[in-house]
């Protein structure tokens, strides 16, 4: 029994390879964290970017004032060249208001009984982020939608 004491208390005493224990421990809880808040500023910088790409949207079509689908391709074109987004994630519409109403209608036809109708052009912009973590399991992928309705008349 005074063996065991002994050395028990031996082993106590002796602090060799303590801090390779601990950080065996404490190093996976902090990479986690480190990739964790690389991921959500990526996420945040995409979101961003995806803002001031549809703000220069904006600041081009009420420049332009497009009336034809021709110019409105042309202003799609530039948006895809300016945000890095393929064809199909950049949409470019023309949708109108009829007099008062708070709702948009997609053909002017709609306003037939309306003293006024409003044009406007709708800017859609759609990417899809996949974080690392997401490779671990945990959550998916995040998807952005970015819109903005600019008035054209």
């Amino acid at each position: 029994m005074i063996r065991l004491r002994s050395a028990l208390a031996a082993i106590r005493a002796d602090r060799k390879g303590t801090m390779v224990i601990e950080t065996a421990i404490v190093a996976p809880v902090l990479i986690l964290l480190s990739i964790g808040a690389f991921e959500a500023s990526r996420m945040v910088a995409r979101q961003s970017e995806l803002q001031s790409a549809a703000a220069e949207a904006s600041s081009i079509v009420l420049a332009a004032m497009p009336t034809t689908d021709t110019q409105i391709n042309t202003i799609e074109d530039i948006i895809e060249a300016s945000s890095g987004l393929p064809d199909a994630d950049v949409t470019l519409t023309k949708v109108f208001r009829c007099g008062t109403d708070a709702d948009y209608v997609p053909t002017a036809d709609s306003c037939a009984d309306a003293t006024t109708r409003t044009n406007y052009i709708r800017i859609l912009m759609r990417d899809t982020i996949t974080p690392q973590w997401s490779h671990l399991g945990i959550g998916g992928p995040v998807h952005y939608n970015v819109e903005r309705t600019v008035q054209v008349s």
